[in-house]
């Protein structure tokens, strides 16, 4: 497998989830072993590298910070370099939280194909797992076994929820992500709308990039029965995707979120595999 990049820059703009401000984002073509960079071009294009030594603790998203610069809200869009292999990308952006969209990876993916993702002569090197790695946050796992290809499980359960319990897997391909996991929007409780206001979160929520559970039925419809199991898997490939190459062998997370994810790519970063 060799690195790959876009050949031609795309722009899109579009609200934070959290901060309810408009963002700009450009994407621009990578020479190879550049990595994926975001410029902060309203912080003097202070430039902070995806990578997991920039990752700090999570506050339901993902969050990069270097000197005091931040970057939060990214994992849509990586998931969506994950599904296109794209592996070096400049990211320009003019403020702080990467655009919520439609709430999905869709339209990440839909701008990275305009840009024309192209392959590069360097090679990249998967993360080969050779034995099990687990990390454990509380009640949340994430656990990677060996395996032949990149796959990724995921068990969630809300037992006081008419969603209860459930589990999928998908091997990881570029048909499977863009056909089955990025059109998956993120969700929230009715009931958890107001407490994260008052923490200044989800001021950029809506009905037009989210999913909203309210007592025994979802306030708007699915894309798919199982669409917020799917979301779940979209926001752990993203994750990984911190990284910066693909992991092969089985990744099963039970429970997890962005911070437990956290845990786990530094923790995958520290063994140098």
């Amino acid at each position: 497998m060799n690195q790959h990049t876009i050949q031609t820059s795309q722009t899109l703009s579009g609200i934070g989830i959290h901060s309810g401000l408009t963002t700009t984002l450009t994407f621009k073509p990578a020479a190879e072993n550049t990595g994926i960079i975001f410029i902060r071009t309203d912080k003097n294009n202070a430039k902070i590298p995806v990578h997991p030594s920039y990752l700090k603790k999570a506050n339901r998203a993902t969050i990069f910070e270097k000197n005091n610069i931040t970057i939060q809200t990214p994992e849509h869009l990586l998931a969506a370099c994950a599904g296109l292999n794209i592996h070096n990308l400049i990211i320009e952006c003019n403020n702080s939280e990467i655009p919520i969209l439609d709430g999905s990876s869709t339209p990440f993916v839909n701008c990275l194909l305009k840009a024309s993702p192209v392959a590069q002569k360097a090679p990249i090197k998967p993360i080969v797992i050779t034995q099990t790695i687990q990390t454990t946050i509380g009640h949340t796992a994430i656990i990677v076994s060996p395996a032949d290809t990149t796959t990724f499980t995921y068990f969630m359960s809300y037992p006081k929820s008419f969603i209860g319990t459930q589990t999928k897997t998908i091997q990881l391909t570029k048909r499977t992500f863009i056909n089955d996991i990025a059109p998956a929007r993120t969700y929230g409780f009715y009931e958890e709308i107001k407490p994260l206001l008052e923490k200044n979160l989800i001021k950029g929520g809506s009905l037009e990039n989210a999913i909203i559970i309210k007592n025994s039925e979802y306030m708007n419809p699915l894309r798919f029965d199982d669409e917020l199991i799917r979301h779940k898997i979209l926001d752990l490939i993203g994750d990984c995707w911190i990284l910066g190459r693909p992991i092969q062998g089985h990744i099963t997370a039970i429970l997890s979120g962005h911070e437990t994810t956290r845990h786990f790519v530094q923790k995958i970063e520290s063994l140098a595999l």
